[in-house]
């Protein structure tokens, strides 16, 4: 009797162990009811690795990711990331929106809370899939918290998704120096201003020079439109071997003008640190973005000053 007890216990130790290795995570993917046969396919995948990320960090072993739909450098660059600091969800299920990768055939799973080793605070992740459910790219979000401001109106999860995921984009495209898609998201007909303090009393400002006064300081403003500021960033992206962007928080605005033609117009602003090779800086940048088209967001002006600009500054400026 004592010895079918004893081996009872084992095979209970044994089944429990078993239990807590391979932990079975539920992933529900949002804002695809067009398309459920894709979102089950990613669904599912994500539900294996995220399943097998928890096996491997109780088990201090790596994920295996063979047999799952990702693609083989993506495979790569989950393992490198995972042999610096293990992850996994923070939680057995999770509920993840999903917004298009404009100008790719493409799609993004944004806000991904994980665990990260030796990290108090939860990090959030970015995935990439295409059409046919296969994992392109996933890697650490730069700027896991938007902050949005309170105001007449108010943005919903899958617009903060999609904002989400094209600051992702941008700054990605910086440091890759990805002109044809930053060529996709300027509009070539929108502003780009540029400000620096001014130095002078000067009153009289030659060509795109305009002086501004927000509150006791004054700028002096280059205005081009974005075309042009493409073409210029197409040369500093050949003189430089490499640029970095990183980007602070960024506080999210909607238009708050009552008129019904400013719905999906928001302005951003965030802390944007500069590097490259030839040139670094540091300034607040704002954009404002157009998305009353989802399926063709724009961003309608750049806005790079040293200093932080209010929206109600920026509403009298543009």
């Amino acid at each position: 009797m004592e010895k079918k007890i004893l081996v009872c216990l084992i095979s209970l130790l044994v089944c429990c162990y078993v239990n807590a290795q391979n932990q079975k995570v539920t992933v529900a993917l949002r804002f695809m009811d067009n398309n459920p046969d894709l979102a089950r396919s990613v669904g599912n995948t994500l539900s294996s690795m995220f399943s097998e990320f928890y096996s491997a960090w109780g088990a201090n072993t790596q994920p295996n990711l063979s047999g799952l739909y990702i693609r083989e450098d993506t495979k790569n660059k989950i393992l490198g990331l995972w042999n610096r600091h293990k992850f996994r969800l923070a939680g057995l299920s999770c509920s993840l929106g999903v917004a298009k990768v404009y100008g790719e055939n493409e799609f993004a799973v944004f806000s991904i809370p994980m665990q990260v080793e030796g990290c108090a605070n939860v990090a959030e992740y970015t995935i990439q899939f295409n059409t046919r459910g296969v994992i392109t790219n996933f890697e650490r979000s730069n700027f896991p918290i938007l902050s949005f401001q309170t105001g007449k109106r108010v943005a919903d999860e899958q617009t903060k998704g999609t904002i989400k995921v094209i600051l992702y984009q941008l700054s990605k495209a910086y440091h890759d120096k990805d002109i044809n898609y930053l060529r996709k998201i300027y509009d070539p007909d929108g502003y780009c201003i540029t400000g620096k303090r001014a130095t002078t009393t000067t009153s009289n400002y030659p060509g795109q020079e305009l002086r501004i006064q927000l509150e006791h300081t004054y700028y002096d403003l280059t205005i081009k439109k974005l075309h042009q500021y493409l073409d210029d960033l197409e040369k500093v992206f050949a003189a430089n071997s490499w640029i970095k962007t990183t980007f602070g928080t960024p506080e999210i605005t909607a238009h708050q003008n009552p008129n019904p033609t400013y719905d999906g117009i928001y302005y951003i602003n965030l802390l944007q640190n500069y590097k490259s090779q030839n040139y670094s800086d540091e300034g607040w940048l704002t954009i404002v973005l157009d998305l009353r088209d989802k399926s063709n967001p724009q961003i309608m002006a750049r806005i790079w000053l040293p200093d932080k600009i209010t929206n109600e500054q920026l509403t009298n400026l543009f």
